[in-house]
């Protein structure tokens, strides 16, 4: 009886066992975009965005092209100029180059997200004191926007999106709100007179 049940186990577990006699060519394949999509924000267009008073700054995009869906990495860059350029290290023939631009710490997953407004005015303020030597803010600015995809977790499928400009923004330096502490206590010995 025992060797009955083994062999009838063995019978049953043998098309598990078996391999496939072709491939589907279904298998999904990383195909590597030049380029996405990033929506310009319909209120941007004609009203200022207030990003001293804003929680936050909505941008869409739609998900780059890698012949599959896959889990993405947005990163927001930002820009007071009209292109973006990359950092570029010194040649024989040419001198190096710095990136006009800074990446904002925070990523996302969606495409639909949630700029945080601090983040992206400390970025823009830090650009304008490095290009203006600390002159005063303007009231109003345009600001250029792209976003840095890859496959989540890989530096995979890395490309850009298309460069949106705002052509109102409106940053303010915080104020600083520190006070002097009303005591304080320091280590060391008294002066000798």
């Amino acid at each position: 009886m025992k060797k009955i049940f083994s062999y009838l186990l063995l019978a049953l577990a043998l098309p598990f066992l078996a391999a496939c006699d072709s491939d589907t060519d279904s298998n999904p394949t990383l195909q590597e975009p030049e380029t996405f999509v990033l929506n310009l924000p319909p209120y941007a267009t004609n009203n200022l965005i207030d990003l001293q008073y804003a929680q936050s700054l909505e941008l869409t995009t739609n998900q780059p092209a890698y012949g599959f869906t896959a889990a993405t990495t947005y990163t927001v860059q930002v820009t007071l100029a009209d292109a973006f350029v990359e950092a570029a290290e010194a040649t024989e023939t040419t001198e190096a180059v710095e990136a006009n631009y800074v990446s904002l710490p925070t990523t996302y997953r969606t495409a639909k997200m949630n700029v945080d407004a601090l983040e992206l005015s400390e970025a823009i303020i830090s650009l304008w004191d490095a290009a203006s030597g600390g002159a005063d803010l303007p009231a109003e600015m345009p600001v250029t926007l792209r976003l840095k995809a890859n496959v989540t977790s890989s530096n995979r499928g890395v490309c850009y999106s298309n460069a949106i400009t705002l052509p109102r923004v409106h940053v303010a330096k915080p104020e600083q709100t520190l006070s002097l502490p009303e005591k304080m206590f320091l280590v060391g010995g008294m002066p000798a007179s």
